[in-house]
């Protein structure tokens, strides 16, 4: 299961960048977001050896979760270059 998510979330990033941004702006904006996804996935990793209990550890994945519905809801859906 956790392989499959992992498969998943890596074709999510690019086809979410590419459907927000098009192929213009592509790189400008995939070199942030992209980041930003990097340092998320890796704080979520070593936030399982902090949180020995699952319970904890599912409730900080639920609230990293709405943080990113809530950033996926206010991203600007305008394209900065060519259409």
């Amino acid at each position: 299961m956790i392989f499959a998510a992992q498969g998943a979330l890596c074709n999510l990033l690019p086809s979410y960048v590419a459907t927000k941004y098009g192929r213009w702006d592509y790189t400008a904006a995939y070199r942030v977001i992209g980041t930003i996804f990097e340092i998320f996935a890796g704080v979520g990793v070593m936030m399982t050896g902090f949180f020995g209990n699952p319970s904890t550890m599912f409730i900080f994945d639920i609230v990293v979760l709405v943080i990113g519905l809530v950033m996926m809801i206010l991203s600007n859906d305008k394209f900065v270059g060519k259409r």
